[in-house]
């Protein structure tokens, strides 16, 4: 991994009534995204069709997916321009993350999958 490499956790609204296939591609090219910029997920976090708090697309409800992942700096651009072109994502948030922040929020788990993502 380069010295540039950033920790980033990427939460995904998506259509509710995606099919399991397009859920599938999508994923995978965010995948290929996050590989290309020496990356890796670490936690995909699938939390379900939940009820919104608002209407998104004449839709009240969504299909929230939370990403972890450490990739080089470059893959916020890329993904944020896939989102913003694929029907199905709804809406985006990527944060970059750092290591207080992390020490802070998340579990110790997840710290050392990020850790033992470091060490490849």
């Amino acid at each position: 991994m380069s010295k540039h490499t950033n920790f980033y956790e990427s939460l995904l609204l998506l259509n509710p009534s995606i099919e399991e296939e397009n859920k599938t591609k999508i994923f995978d090219k965010i995948e290929s995204f996050i590989k290309e910029e020496n990356g890796k997920i670490v936690k995909k976090d699938e939390w379900g069709v939940k009820k919104l708090a608002y209407p998104v697309k004449k839709s009240e409800n969504g299909l929230y997916i939370l990403l972890y992942f450490k990739a080089d700096s470059p893959v916020q651009k890329k993904l944020s321009e896939y989102y913003s072109v694929t029907p199905d994502v709804w809406r985006n948030m990527t944060l970059k993350l750092d290591h207080k922040m992390m020490g802070k929020t998340f579990s110790q788990d997840i710290i050392k999958e990020f850790n033992s993502v470091s060490e490849e």
